[in-house]
């Protein structure tokens, strides 16, 4: 077991020290003691508050990093043992990221893999961007004679062969066309009908027969 020489002090439990509410109504927490004698138990109330923070951590890091944390004034050593020691609770607790979890995700920067366990940077995307866009200026204007790139439009008047047309334009000019077909056959209907009328109205062995007194109608028109 890694050794810890961080003690805290004075945390038994007849300790000789003051309570929190003592402690916290003398007026010298802000400024500390000054000239006079000061009580052995407000002196050890003050030592236990900063040593057992002390011990605390190098307790924490002991046993997240499985190594002594020896009382040596050593403060960069301490310092990079507590980084250590946070690092390994991650790495311990944190799960890997994966397509069905949140977790620690290692960053990449390639535009050819295939792994699925790694985040894409900000970098790998812009390298992405660029050789679509690259390829995409490669690739020529559609004509009638050779495929490529179109513009839309929506437009059911225009006679220009360089755009390609909307399911918007397409339903519209159905819809003209629609339109347009069911008038004309109103139209022919109206027409066979006016001649079904005028060929009733003149045809030979009708001439005449609705005249009830055609004597009376002769003699009217001077014949």
């Amino acid at each position: 077991m890694a050794k810890n020489d961080f003690k805290a002090f004075a945390t038994g439990e007849n300790a000789n020290t003051l309570s929190q509410e003592e402690y916290e109504s003398l007026g010298f927490i802000e400024e500390g003691f000054k000239s006079g004698i000061a009580r052995s138990e407000q002196l050890n109330k003050v030592w236990r508050q900063s040593s057992i923070i002390a011990a605390v951590i190098g307790k924490y890091i002991a046993e997240k990093t499985g190594e002594d944390v020896i009382d040596d004034g050593d403060l960069e050593k301490l310092v990079a043992q507590l980084d250590l020691a946070l690092k390994q609770k991650i790495t311990a607790e944190i799960p890997d990221a994966l397509l069905t979890r949140k977790g620690i995700s290692q960053l990449n920067n390639a535009t050819n893999s295939d792994r699925e366990d790694q985040a894409a940077t900000p970098k790998a995307v812009n390298d992405v961007r660029k050789m679509a866009e690259g390829k995409l200026s490669s690739v020529a204007d559609a004509t009638l004679s050779q495929k490529g790139i179109v513009q839309l439009s929506s437009a059911t008047d225009s006679a220009n062969e360089t755009l390609a047309a909307t399911p918007r334009a397409v339903k519209g000019a159905y819809d003209f066309a629609n339109t347009a077909n069911v008038a004309a056959k109103n139209a022919h209907d109206e027409a066979n009908r006016a001649t079904d009328n005028a060929n009733s109205r003149l045809a030979k062995n009708q001439n005449g027969a609705d005249i009830p007194n055609k004597s009376e109608f002769i003699k009217n028109l001077g014949l």
